[in-house]
């Protein structure tokens, strides 16, 4: 499965569900992990669904609150916003 198709089923139980709040989740994106082309990004759910990932392996992380540390390394790495 790739990330893509993974919000996607995440966002179709959210609409079912009635949680519209669940759209606007932090998401992080790996495509690629452990080798040296590695694809890491993080946004929105529904702004990392329409970014096109290459090949697999795909990890999709839903982190819970972020300490502000972490935030950074968000930005660092992946060039997000907060």
């Amino acid at each position: 499965m790739t990330i893509n198709e993974g919000i996607s089923l995440l966002l179709e139980v959210a609409e079912r569900k009635g949680d519209e709040e669940f759209c606007g989740v932090l998401g992080i994106g790996i495509a690629r992990a452990g080798s040296d082309d590695v694809f890491v990004k993080a946004s929105q759910l529904t702004q990392l669904m329409n970014i096109e990932f290459p090949g697999p392996p795909h990890v999709l992380v839903i982190p819970g609150k972020l300490h502000f540390i972490e935030e950074d390394a968000l930005v660092a790495f992946c060039g997000y916003i907060i």
